[in-house]
C-alpha cells in the first residue's frame, strides 16, 4: 500500500496524537494532572533548589563553587529567575572581595 506524502504525515499525525491524549494526563492526589504541567513543575522546583543552594554559597562568599553551578542551573530558569541568578552571582564576587568577576558578571548579566 502506497501513500501519498500528506496522507503518510495526516497518518503519522493521529497516531502520535492518540499517543499522546493516552499519555497527557496522571492521577496525583485527587485530580488528575497533565505530564507537561508535572514536568514544569519538576523543573521549577529543581530550578528554585538550585537558586537558594547558590545563594547559600554566595553567603559565604564561594565564588568558584557558584560559578561551577551556572551552567546547570541558568537552563532552567525563567527570565525573572535568571536575573536573580546574576545577582546571587554578584553577591558572591562581592562577598569573596572579587572585583573583576563582579564586573565580568555584570557585563554578562547586560548582555542578556
Amino acid at each position: 500500500l502506497w501513500l501519498q506524502e500528506s496522507d503518510r504525515v495526516e497518518l503519522w499525525e493521529r497516531q502520535m496524537t492518540a499517543n499522546v491524549v493516552a499519555n497527557v494526563t496522571r492521577r496525583v492526589g485527587a485530580g488528575v494532572v497533565p505530564t507537561r504541567e508535572l514536568r514544569r513543575r519538576e523543573i521549577i522546583s529543581k530550578a528554585r533548589g538550585s537558586l537558594a543552594r547558590m545563594n547559600d554559597l554566595a553567603v559565604a562568599g564561594k565564588l568558584g563553587e557558584v560559578e561551577k553551578m551556572i551552567p546547570y542551573t541558568d537552563p532552567l530558569l525563567l527570565a525573572s529567575e535568571r536575573r536573580m541568578m546574576y545577582g546571587t552571582v554578584l553577591k558572591a564576587c562581592a562577598n569573596s572581595g572579587n572585583p573583576k568577576r563582579a564586573e565580568y558578571w555584570h557585563k554578562k548579566m547586560l548582555d542578556l
